[in-house]
């Protein structure tokens, strides 16, 4: 982002931290290989929060 943040579960990624969707790929793209996923684009549509991001994370991980 090039700036801080504090970043929360109710924190929304557009609004909130100022994350298009080119910023958002680039924050999937990086959390996939340490966390051993692959985040389907389909389900983007479901996420706004820092919450919603962290439960699909969690979620992907508990059906590898």
């Amino acid at each position: 982002l090039g700036r801080a943040v504090e970043v929360q579960g109710e924190s929304h990624i557009g609004r909130g931290l100022g994350v298009g969707f080119p910023g958002l790929m680039n924050i999937l793209m990086e959390l996939e290989d340490p966390f051993d996923i692959s985040i389907p684009l389909d389900r983007l549509a479901s996420v706004e929060t820092a919450g919603d991001l962290s439960k699909l994370i969690n979620d992907l991980r508990t059906r590898a």
